[in-house]
């Protein structure tokens, strides 16, 4: 109680928190509760890392970051330890999908094992949606609060991400172990500029346009997850096949039907 006390107090200096009722002093002795105010603002732009920066001596940025995120792990990891079910649950809360391809042997086993269990509390702590595959968990978000791209999302950039998404799953189900090349990306993203461009913004069917709209996809299709950008190659991730239209709608409806299926 006193570390959770101090901890609030900070949040409550830095305004990330706003007490509206009751006495932390009470909660201390265990003879009350404290009802706070979430700026939501102000708490997705702190700061949370395992170290502070004026602890890290390398002065490249890059460098900084990895120190800041990195921590510190056993030489021999015990199975069931502490610091590995923390590590899970972070990558459960950050990470769309965690894959378990992904996860060493510990993580993977502990998972294997307390998977259920985890989930479940996160689902109660903040809200979110545990969905279980074959080739991982994802925490989904039925309020689209906890991340900076939706899927699916209005506008050009959302119509297309779509589309992508659903072409890359078809080449993830006929050819599992191929990818796709960055060239056949902006080529199939250049084709249904033209077959959408009455309703997409404008430009879009020039090369510039097509080429930033391939950045725009790309960057939302891996931030969810959903690909692996590797240079020039798009490797599409397990996760892409809930967006994949069964082929009886691929081959029967026109393109510009499609964005109404995938919704």
């Amino acid at each position: 109680r006193r570390d959770l006390v101090a901890v609030i107090r900070r949040l409550v200096e830095y305004q990330i928190l706003t007490r509206i009722d009751g006495d932390d002093a009470l909660f201390l002795r265990g003879d009350g509760d404290c009802l706070y105010r979430v700026d939501q603002a102000l708490a997705s732009a702190t700061l949370c890392v395992a170290r502070g920066p004026s602890t890290i001596d390398a002065a490249e940025l890059p460098e900084r970051i990895q120190a800041m995120r990195a921590t510190a792990r056993p030489d021999h990891e015990e199975p069931g330890g502490r610091d590995l079910q923390y590590r899970l649950v972070r990558r459960l809360l950050d990470d769309t999908v965690v894959y378990h391809d992904d996860l060493n042997e510990h993580e993977f086993d502990y998972l294997l094992q307390h998977r259920t269990r985890l989930v479940q509390e996160l689902e109660s702590a903040v809200g979110l949606t545990g969905e279980f595959r074959q080739e991982g968990i994802a925490l989904l978000d039925p309020d689209s609060e906890l991340s900076d791209f939706r899927l699916p999302e209005q506008g050009t950039r959302g119509h297309a991400v779509l589309l992508i998404a659903d072409w890359l799953a078809d080449l993830r189900s006929r050819a599992p172990d191929t990818p796709a090349l960055l060239p056949d990306v902006m080529e199939q993203i250049g084709v249904l500029a033209g077959e959408h461009e009455s309703h997409w913004r404008q430009g879009v069917t020039e090369p510039a346009g097509i080429r930033q709209l391939t950045e725009e996809v790309l960057r939302v299709l891996e931030s969810l997850r959903l690909v692996l950008v590797r240079g020039a190659r798009i490797v599409p991730l397990p996760a892409i096949a809930r967006f994949r239209l069964p082929d009886s709608e691929r081959t029967a409806e026109p393109a510009h039907e499609r964005q109404r299926s995938l919704l």
